[in-house]
């Protein structure tokens, strides 16, 4: 078969003339002259793709050694030290485990020999395939889970193997539609997991519906299930999830540190207080789900539960809820708060009930740290007002309060900041500034003269800012102290933020005759490194505040 092909190949190949030779001798006598010139015009046809051939096969030829020369000048694969491979497996992104299977055989040996490819599995979704080559190549079987959108309804052969492997599992993270987590989740509580010690679980429908599920009776986004008992578990986040009664009594044994609950609703109060009482060592609690008190009388209202070790606690819920939690919760002085409002608007009647436990909690307990700092921080879709006191070296927020206002605007802010506003606040740091005038003059009037304002100059900001800067110039009284201005400058450009420089000009000004035409404060510019325009920028200052600065004491700059 191979005989044709190669006679073929040396009958292009061989030199113009042996041709001759090859082909048969024309008949002359018997032809015409109009067929010999035809003859021989298709001879030089074929003779002239021989040519055309020979050159493409010579650039043909030099490209496999161009190629073979590249190829050398790399370090081959089977010169790779196997850890390297390993740790670029690890590294690239939500890689399925089983492509790298079938690219070469080096890398065939690389994964089946490397267990610790095998011991943490990140899916899309479910993979019944997944989980049975990581029984067969993780020596010590599967050590943490995530399924980042889980959607099939996972068969009985795949829920018993994930029931397997929550024998060794050590962390788990699930997010997914309610009714495939039902299924995955389905016989939890005869389940065990003794080896694991953070559990995430994420309902993907975060919005309630009325329509029921024919196979189980339960509304679509419904996700009640049931998890087996967790001796080690120090970390839970539940999400649009809830559990049974026997489920948080197991959890009572379990020694958490973090639990992250958010709508897990319907949660009882007594049975959320039942649960912290034994959770002595938990550091991180935060509570952003609808509690019910209908039985709260049956409670001991002197049995408060302490937990010692609390750093950081964030409460989310209406203020009724949050009257009825802040006095059965002790929270150490030196731990960080978070009270919030998401689903309802708060009144001046909330404000005035929870007054006494804020003037307790902010100016009879000693707070962590040196408190100089009032910050309004990012507003989002479920807050208008966002609220926190820190240390201006530490960043972090001692106390944060956010919430929506209600028709009371005007009197529910005067007593929102006249219980927040703390006279050591000197340095307004003014992250996100609400552009309402009934908030800002509040604000202008109950703010401690402040020594140092920071602003976030932003094009689509320049509205906010004018307000209050505006009004604050109206208050010479409270510019007096101002001593430092700092632009915290976010996005490259100076056409960006430059809406903002007139308003700058206008506070440094107000400031200068705040002093009596002395005692001008530093101007502070704070960039990224990424931003490579500093000195445009302060330039640009220069040009807006005044030649050579006459207006500040000095510009710097800091990246």
């Amino acid at each position: 078969m191979m005989a044709q092909p190669l006679l073929l190949l040396t009958l292009i190949l061989k030199p113009t003339s042996t041709y001759d030779s090859l082909l048969p001798a024309p008949n002359h006598a018997n032809m015409s002259s109009e067929a010999i010139v035809a003859i021989e015009r298709q001879i030089g046809a074929s003779l002239r793709q021989i040519e055309q051939l020979k050159v493409e096969i010579t650039s043909i030829s030099d490209s496999v050694i161009q190629l073979r020369r590249e190829r050398n000048a790399l370090v081959p694969i089977h010169r790779c030290p196997t850890e390297i491979l390993v740790l670029i497996f690890r590294l690239v992104p939500a890689l399925p485990h089983h492509a790298i299977l079938f690219v070469c055989r080096r890398w065939y040996e690389v994964s089946v020999g490397s267990p610790s490819l095998w011991r943490h599995i990140d899916m899309a979704d479910w993979e019944s395939k997944i989980f049975t080559l990581a029984a067969r190549y993780a020596t010590h079987g599967l050590e943490s889970l995530a399924l980042r959108d889980l959607a099939v309804a996972v068969r009985r052969s795949g829920r018993q193997l994930f029931l397997d492997a929550l024998q060794r599992l050590q962390s788990l993270s699930i997010r997914g539609q309610p009714r495939a987590m039902r299924i995955l989740w389905k016989n939890g509580t005869s389940a065990s997991a003794p080896r694991l010690r953070a559990l995430s679980l994420v309902n993907a429908a975060e919005d309630p519906a009325d329509e029921i599920d024919s196979d189980t009776e339960q509304g679509l986004t419904d996700c009640s299930i049931s998890i087996p008992p967790m001796p080690v578990l120090e970390s839970l986040t539940m999400k649009f999830v809830s559990i049974g009664g026997t489920c948080w009594e197991t959890l009572k044994s379990s020694p958490l540190r973090v639990l992250n609950l958010q709508s897990c609703y319907p949660l009882a109060m007594n049975t959320l207080l039942g649960v912290l009482r034994h959770l002595t060592m938990l550091q991180r609690l935060r509570l952003h789900t609808a509690v019910t008190f209908e039985h709260t009388a049956e409670l001991d209202a002197d049995k408060v539960v302490r937990l010692p070790h609390l750093r950081d606690v964030s409460l989310g819920d209406e203020a009724t809820i949050l009257l009825q939690l802040l006095p059965r919760i002790h929270i150490p002085s030196s731990a960080r708060l978070e009270l919030s409002m998401p689903y309802a608007v708060c009144k001046l009647d909330h404000v005035l009930a929870l007054r006494p436990f804020l003037d307790r909690r902010l100016r009879d307990e000693p707070l962590p740290g040196a408190i100089d700092t009032l910050r309004l921080g990012r507003r989002s879709e479920d807050y208008d007002i966002h609220l926190e006191i820190c240390s201006d070296s530490e960043q972090v927020p001692s106390f944060s309060f956010l919430c929506t206002p209600g028709n009371d605007e005007r009197t529910m802010v005067d007593a929102l900041l006249e219980t927040i506003v703390l006279p050591t606040c000197v340095h307004l740091d003014a992250v996100s500034l609400y552009n309402r005038p009934i908030f800002v003059d509040a604000l202008v009037a109950h703010v401690t003269p402040p020594t140092h304002i920071s602003f976030y100059p932003e094009a689509t900001t320049s509205r906010r800012e004018e307000v209050f800067i505006r009004a604050l110039c109206a208050a010479s009284e409270k510019l007096r102290a101002l001593n430092k201005i700092t632009l915290h400058v976010q996005l490259p450009g100076v056409d960006t933020w430059a809406s903002f420089l007139p308003r700058l000009g206008e506070l440094l000004r107000a400031v200068r005759a705040a002093h009596g035409g002395s005692g001008l404060p530093q101007l502070e510019v704070r960039c990224p490194p990424e931003f490579g325009q500093v000195g445009d920028f302060v330039a640009a200052v220069r040009r807006q505040v005044g030649e050579d600065g006459e207006l500040v004491a000095k510009i710097y700059s800091v990246l």
